[in-house]
């Protein structure tokens, strides 16, 4: 049996990374399938960045989250103290 190379492992430990950040970004937004979506993308595209450019992405991002319906149903949610209802819109 071959023994599994470095490269195995650290594809499976980048998996596991990305799962992790899914799981975790998925709670923050009560399944906000849109921002979790957004911010896997930035976790995987913000690997090789420099801080300045990880910040740069994650503002643009932020600011194509904030123009969504989810996010005024978010708002709303929070300020009527209630569960909020995302569409993915």
């Amino acid at each position: 049996m071959e023994k599994p190379k470095l490269e195995h492992y650290m594809r499976l430990v980048a998996m596991v990374s990305i799962l992790n950040v899914i799981a975790l970004i998925y709670g923050v937004t009560e399944g906000n399938w849109f921002a979790v979506y957004a911010g896997s993308l930035l976790y995987h595209y913000s690997q090789n960045l420099t801080i300045e450019d990880r910040v740069r992405s994650e503002r643009r991002l932020f600011h194509g989250l904030f123009a969504t319906e989810d996010q005024k149903e978010g708002m709303h949610a929070f300020i009527e103290k209630r569960a909020p209802q995302f569409t993915g819109h």
